[in-house]
């Protein structure tokens, strides 16, 4: 006799814990910070931006180029943060389901 659960579609589960992934990085919050600390981007697992901060000294008209570089690094930081959420709970799924780690 063969046992139906062995034989069962893995693509309802999966898909269920891909919502569930979905849902737990949509929840983790992370922020990320220029080197200097004059920027703060905060983000959240799902990478929907949630606040910008910048020191006000960065403001002025001749601190564009190290506004923008400060800028870019903290969102980077924080785009970073996600991804390494992001590939915990992919290799978690791959875990259960087999897959081999990446």
């Amino acid at each position: 006799m063969t046992n139906s659960a062995d034989n069962e579609n893995p693509l309802p589960r999966m898909h269920q814990m891909l919502l569930k992934i979905r849902r737990e990085l949509d929840a983790i919050i992370v922020e990320g910070v220029s080197s200097d600390g004059a920027v703060r981007v905060v983000l959240s697992g799902g990478t929907k931006f949630k606040s910008v901060t910048i020191e006000p000294s960065l403001v002025a008209k001749n601190k564009q180029e190290e506004l923008e570089k400060a800028l870019l690094e903290a969102t980077q930081s924080a785009v970073n943060q996600v991804l390494l959420q992001v590939k915990l709970k992919t290799d978690a799924l791959r875990q259960e389901f087999g897959f081999p780690q990446q």
